[in-house]
């Protein structure tokens, strides 16, 4: 608590669109972090892992010794959050990250009507990314979940912290910080709230009155 941290500084902890933004920098191998398909190889080993095996375009062990430094990855393209496109290995994967959002009606049905025919022939990996892996509307959707998705980044992060440095590692860093604050459950943190409750529960309980009920100013 206090710690800086730039997303939080610029008030976009829980946009979604600027999460959607963070990750499509990330995940793009030809963006200016210069790390190539660093990040991009692990989660989409990852989200290959968690699919179900009929709704794999191809299976990790495929993806293992391929290159995906040609991968494009889109923003926003056709509506569709992030679309990642590989010719070689041949597969597309469409992610709809939702935070506090709900699913438009139909929305992810138009999305996969939208895949199959912008990419004909090319085997789709429809993903619907959640802080809590929400199961999807639709059932040839794959859940997945921040949590997922952070233990991927920092294992990958970890793995290659000598490579990553400067700027380029601090956002990332920041970045991974604020996943874990703000889009997952943290049982120490929850562990740590439910005894300062217990301890003092009357005087948070009338904090709260005030705050809620009488206009109370913290500030």
């Amino acid at each position: 608590v206090g710690r800086f941290n730039v997303f939080h500084a610029l008030g976009v902890a829980r946009t979604e669109i600027r999460h959607s933004n963070t990750l499509a920098w990330l995940l793009d191998p030809g963006e200016s972090h210069a790390l190539g398909d660093l990040f991009l190889k692990p989660v989409v080993m990852d989200l290959l892992r968690n699919a179900d095996r009929a709704e794999r375009p191809l299976s990790p062990a495929e993806l293992d010794g391929a290159d995906l430094n040609r991968t494009l990855v889109y923003r926003e393209r056709k509506h569709i959050d992030l679309t990642i496109h590989s010719t070689d290995p041949p597969f597309v994967i469409a992610i709809e990250n939702k935070i506090d959002a709900k699913e438009h009606s139909g929305q992810l049905g138009r999305y996969a009507e939208t895949l199959d025919t912008d990419f004909p022939g090319i085997p789709p990996l429809r993903v619907f990314l959640t802080p809590d892996g929400d199961d999807p509307s639709e059932d040839d959707w794959t859940a997945y979940s921040y949590a997922d998705l952070h233990d991927t980044l920092t294992r990958t992060r970890r793995l290659h912290a000598g490579s990553i440095g400067g700027d380029v590692g601090v956002f990332i860093d920041h970045y991974l910080s604020l996943i874990g604050s703000e889009l997952m459950d943290d049982k120490e943190i929850d562990a740590l709230c439910q005894r300062i409750y217990k301890n003092h529960k009357r005087a948070i309980d009338l904090i709260v009155e005030l705050k809620t009920g009488r206009g109370f100013n913290a500030a």
